[in-house]
């Protein structure tokens, strides 16, 4: 126990300090905070209330895809997998360790009477099936913008350095996707190799083991089916380019001409950013990450600062209260989200609590 808290301590440490470095960089970078507020006070409203309301949109397409990806188990309410998805996106945002993404899940599993192994499963896939949407959108976004041949050689160098970033992320994800494949298409092969590696263990310790293995098998069974498998590429590609397309829409409310394509770069620049271990709420990486890549397109000021901020609060705040209205709904409070209640589902029995109720400690 002593060393997993260690180790907690040291990525909680590193975490902030990427933050504290990045926040840094940003206010360094502010010549004149006056004119960064007048450009907010000044934004178009408009543009500002329907790019608020495509982030909004997003979520939902989220709750849409993790249906598709729990329908080999069970068809789930997209009311709970709505309600699941924004406090998840809650925690993730005002809690550190990111972990919204096992209380995602966690509150799945209770308003659906599920295994929470089957729900974990299947958000796994989702961060997977993320990383394919994302690496679309790169492709699609860097050969409609070509940005090497506009952009100044420093900018080069920092492109060239996101696109090994990319390239890391192409086999990772590769690598994941072909062990999903294996996981779906040989569950027997899969079940035996398990059963000689936990031979030696305690035969209560090995049966739990292969239960959850079984769970895991039961949530991977949407890999055997191509149609399925692409609706979720293609609503992850969907939903990737609404969020770019809501920054380039903020971006015309502070009169910054990014286009379609360069809201999707810096769209993808954020998420990059955001992989990194961090503080809560993304602070001071997202908004540096955004004020780079209108940097790396020639955009900057203090309408690129004010974007930079007014965005990454526009991606925290909605959903923290989303988040909390929902948490209200799933009879929760975040007391217990943040009291680690999320981590003892892993022990939790299938449809043992119902709605409202919370799993035994």
């Amino acid at each position: 126990m002593d060393r997993k808290r260690a180790k907690q301590a040291v990525g909680l440490t590193v975490g902030f300090g990427i933050s504290a470095v990045c926040m840094i960089w940003f206010i360094r970078s502010v010549d004149d905070w006056g004119e960064i507020w007048e450009t907010v006070r000044s934004i178009d409203r408009a543009y500002f209330i329907i790019s608020v309301a495509i982030t909004l949109a997003v979520y939902a397409v989220r709750a849409l895809r993790w249906g598709v990806l729990l329908s080999p188990i069970k068809r789930a309410r997209l009311s709970n997998l709505f309600s699941a998805t924004c406090v998840g996106y809650m925690a993730n945002t005002l809690l550190p360790a990111r972990l919204g993404e096992f209380v995602r899940p966690w509150v799945l599993s209770r308003s659906e009477r599920m295994r929470f192994s089957q729900t974990l499963a299947t958000a796994v896939m989702e961060r997977v099936f993320d990383m394919v949407g994302l690496l679309i959108m790169i492709i699609i976004t860097w050969i409609a913008l070509n940005p090497e041949k506009a952009a100044d050689a420093e900018a080069i160098e920092k492109l060239q350095a996101m696109k090994r970033y990319g390239v890391l992320m192409v086999a990772a994800s590769a690598g994941v996707l072909a062990g999903l494949f294996v996981l779906a298409v040989r569950p027997g092969f899969v079940r035996r190799v398990a059963g000689v590696f936990t031979g030696p263990l305690p035969e209560g310790l090995r049966s739990k083991l292969l239960g959850l293995l079984d769970s895991v098998l039961d949530a991977f069974g949407i890999m055997k089916s191509a149609r399925q498998v692409g609706v979720v590429v293609l609503l992850s590609c969907v939903w990737w380019f609404m969020i770019g397309g809501s920054m380039a829409i903020l971006a015309l409310a502070f009169d910054l001409n990014t286009g379609f394509f360069g809201g999707c770069f810096i769209a993808a620049l954020v998420a990059l950013a955001v992989a990194l271990p961090q503080a809560p709420g993304f602070l001071g990486v997202f908004p540096m990450a955004a004020k780079l890549g209108l940097k790396l397109m020639g955009l900057g000021g203090g309408a690129a600062s004010g974007y930079a901020l007014v965005l990454w609060l526009m991606s925290v705040l909605p959903v923290a209260v989303m988040g909390m209205a929902c948490t209200w709904r799933e009879g929760l409070s975040v007391g217990q989200i943040a009291g680690g209640r999320a981590g003892a589902a892993g022990d939790e029995a299938p449809g043992t609590s119902p709605p409202g109720t919370s799993p035994p400690p």
